[in-house]
């Protein structure tokens, strides 16, 4: 079974849910060295950390954008 590397978790020493990284950092970089349990999902709660939520938006939007343009990419190398 794998264990999820990111994911939002709740350190003793915040009130917030933060999102954690795999190094133990929040995104927010309010809390660090943070080695929980994390959980996926919930990303829209109102216990969620602001800073947090807002940077995961963007991270998810970046991967979105790297997708697509990977896609594109490898449609164009199939033409002959």
């Amino acid at each position: 079974m794998n264990k999820v590397q990111e994911g939002w978790g709740k350190s003793p020493v915040s009130r917030k849910w933060h999102w954690f990284l795999a190094n133990g950092f929040s995104l927010c970089g309010k809390v660090g060295f943070y080695f929980g349990h994390v959980e996926q999902g919930k990303d829209n709660s109102p216990d969620n950390c602001a800073a947090c939520k807002k940077r995961l938006a963007k991270r998810h939007k970046l991967i979105d954008k790297i997708n697509v343009t990977q896609k594109r990419q490898t449609k164009k190398r199939a033409k002959p």
